[in-house]
């Protein structure tokens, strides 16, 4: 299963099944998501337990739970495996046991653990943009006979790419060259054209170029082009995130905050050096509409719901295809509403050819697993 839908089938089967249910996710950040999401689901349904860690509790009302958990917190899980009816295990963001470190690892010697420990749980694994999972059987050895796997590669929104040079030009271009081969000069600037629509943009950049100021110096023109939010949501999310940070309410002075006032403009910074707290507001404040610029690193990667009219890559890096295209991923969402939806990339001209490659070829999982084939010494690292 790819990115699309997937957190609507997730919701749907854990509110279907009758038995205990977990999910598995890589990040804090992503716990974080889902328990807000299935608090609202079950929000008046007392008999459902919606925890971030394993324990039994509140089983005089609760008839079944719901455990968001990590990797790493799924040794509760096997201690406490005899107590719990488990029924369905969901694994998101399953591709990083291919990842080439110790967390690939982990991840696949959990996925092997719980096929031996849970052999009456369904498990379901979502990847996004991965051609080949049914790998995921192979490579751990899961061998019943009730198994299948299906690659979607359909968008579930349309996108359209934008190159850029250095006079500040803007082009149209196509990733097929057969279809659109050469690039056509816009008369627009679309990061320009989004701010003035109301629209909302991501910007993906290093963390070292928030800390030296660099990106907000090279986006000031677009920074000064964000209007104030009135909006008295949007007012409390602020005041709620300046309390956090023990920031003044003056726009100079001692104890003033660049990101407060940035906010006030609609402008979020986002980076993994933010306390969770910190992060969770600066989250709902762009889902719910208020985000105009949001600068952000590498922490979006994996598969925080924070979808952008336009997502502008100044920080490119080829040697990573799943995260540029989880990435590209992030520009548009489809919604209900009687529009086109589509989402917008904006490039160096320089990085155009790369993409192209990155977006046109299939991403494999290997259909060997770390765990087989580590040739480390370290005890610990084996064990």
């Amino acid at each position: 299963m790819i990115s699309t839908g997937k957190s609507y089938v997730f919701r749907y089967l854990i509110k279907e099944i009758k038995t205990d249910s977990v999910i598995i996710v890589p990040s804090r950040a992503l716990i974080n998501e889902y328990f807000r999401i299935l608090n609202e689901v079950f929000k008046e349904n007392k008999e459902v337990n919606v925890l971030t860690f394993v324990d039994i509790i509140n089983t005089k009302k609760a008839k079944r739970n719901v455990f968001i958990i990590t990797p790493e917190r799924t040794n509760e899980l096997f201690k406490l495996k005899e107590q719990l009816n488990v029924g369905l295990i969901l694994l998101d963001e399953a591709q990083l046991s291919d990842d080439k470190s110790v967390r690939g690892l982990y991840y696949d010697s959990v996925i092997r653990r719980i096929t031996k420990q849970f052999k009456n749980a369904k498990l379901v694994f979502a990847y996004p943009f991965i051609a080949n999972p049914e790998m995921q059987f192979i490579r751990n050895d899961i061998t019943i006979d009730c198994k299948e796997s299906v690659s979607y590669s359909q968008k579930n929104v349309g996108q359209i790419f934008f190159s850029f040079d250095n006079q500040g030009n803007f082009y149209h271009f196509g990733i097929s060259k057969n279809t659109f081969g050469n690039k056509i000069k816009t008369n627009f600037d679309p990061l320009l054209q989004v701010i003035h629509r109301d629209g909302t943009a991501l910007i993906y950049c290093s963390k070292a170029k928030i800390y030296n100021k660099q990106i907000f110096h090279d986006f000031r023109d677009y920074i000064f082009a964000c209007p104030k939010r009135t909006e008295v949501e949007a007012k409390i999310l602020i005041e709620k995130f300046r309390t956090l940070i023990g920031a003044s309410d003056k726009e100079t002075g001692d104890y003033r905050s660049t990101m407060v006032n940035f906010l006030k403009r609609g402008i979020v910074v986002h980076h993994g050096s933010l306390p969770l707290s910190a992060r969770t507001i600066l989250e709902e404040f762009t889902r719910k509409g208020f985000c105009r610029l949001c600068f952000a690193t590498s922490t979006l990667d994996q598969g925080i719901n924070m979808p952008f009219d336009l997502v502008w890559i100044d920080r490119f890096q080829p040697s990573k295809p799943l995260s540029v295209k989880n990435l590209i991923g992030r520009a548009g969402r489809s919604t209900s509403k009687p529009k086109f939806d589509f989402g917008q990339i904006v490039i160096k001209d320089a990085s155009k050819q790369q993409l192209r490659k990155i977006v046109e070829n299939d991403i494999l999982l290997d259909a060997i697993s770390q765990l087989d084939i580590t040739t480390d010494s370290n005890d610990d690292y084996k064990e």
